[in-house]
């Protein structure tokens, strides 16, 4: 077996693996965490599916403003509260 350590829009590496002349994606965490943050209640919170989930580093680190927003903390086992912002693109 041999692996590379791949780009990933994820904010965390993510590598990929050559397992018996077949290439995988072994996932980060945070790509993991994203995944999980597309099926959490933000849409229940915001009223329908038409929001933005940004999380609280993210609008740290690139100073969006979050005032506006709704605020959510999504919590699974084994790992630290992600705290996020929710933006509605719409009204409710």
């Amino acid at each position: 077996m041999t692996s590379q350590q791949a780009p990933s829009a994820a904010s965390g590496p993510l590598f990929l693996a050559d397992i018996s002349g077949y290439t995988s994606f072994l996932q980060s965490v945070a790509v993991v965490m994203a995944h999980r943050l597309l099926k959490s209640g933000a849409a229940e919170l915001v009223g329908h599916g038409a929001y933005a989930l940004i999380t609280a580093s993210a609008a740290s680190r690139y100073d969006i403003p979050t005032e506006a927003s709704v605020p959510l903390v999504e919590t699974y086992e084994h790992y630290s509260p992600i705290s996020a912002h929710l933006y509605p693109l719409r009204e409710a």
